[in-house]
């Protein structure tokens, strides 16, 4: 394999900015199709054949799911329906140029700000989104409810685990990728998850076994799930 990271995360690699300011949802579709166009064309000359394409850079989607908002990199707004698939895209693309694409998932990230603006923009996609973790586990998130969800919840891990489902289940993928599935803490930022540690825990001698344990479970649930629905096809 020699592979790359297609990261749309603050649009770091794709979809270009400058197609929010086209003239019409039609070109912006255009800049950005022909932008990924590009970029595969240039992996293929370059002897890449493999794609790790970010498709939920946080708690949104690069596909149309049932699950997760569509992704503001795309529009500029979340929530927005973009006008086309862009992992459906990216296949196409990609196996036309018998280049392989793995879902790159950022799984615990909802939100790279907690500012009022992103809260409420998240907030008005609910109806929409009514498996949104905002209305399933709203209190298995960071404080505000953004930055990042808290995998010690059950209840939180079947959420990423059905996100990576619906994935698996409805697009010819050829892998899936996990990034930044750690606990994010440092001496200046301490998780306050006494009470969960307590609550689910307690046979655990230490919080750092628990948190441990709790990444392993998540890994495990949705390898298991990702192997079940291949079976399937």
């Amino acid at each position: 394999m020699r592979g790359v990271w297609l990261a749309t995360v603050s649009r770091l690699d794709w979809p270009p900015v400058t197609s929010l300011n086209a003239s019409s949802p039609a070109i912006r579709i255009q800049q950005q199709q022909e932008a990924l166009q590009g970029k595969l064309d240039k992996l293929k000359t370059l002897g890449i054949n493999t794609v790790f394409f970010q498709v939920k850079p946080d708690g949104t989607a690069l596909w149309a799911s049932k699950i997760l908002p569509w992704s503001d990199v795309l529009t500029g707004n979340i929530g927005d329906n973009p006008g086309y698939d862009p992992l459906q895209f990216m296949l196409d693309e990609a196996h036309k140029r018998g280049m392989k694409v793995h879902a790159w998932f950022n799984p615990y990230r909802v939100s790279v700000n907690t500012k009022p603006v992103t809260i409420d923009k998240l907030n008005r996609t609910l109806s929409q989104q009514p498996a949104s973790v905002y209305v399933l586990h709203p209190t298995g998130s960071a404080p505000q409810a953004t930055d990042l969800c808290s995998t010690q919840y059950p209840g939180v891990r079947d959420w990423i685990t059905s996100i990576v489902a619906e994935v698996v289940a409805n697009y010819d993928i050829d892998g899936v990728q996990f990034d930044d599935y750690f606990y994010a803490e440092s001496p200046a930022s301490v998780l306050n998850d006494n009470q969960t540690f307590k609550k689910y825990g307690q046979h655990f001698g230490s919080k750092a076994d628990w948190r441990r344990d709790n990444t392993k479970q998540l890994v495990g649930q949705v390898s298991r799930t990702i192997k079940k629905l291949k079976t399937r096809r």
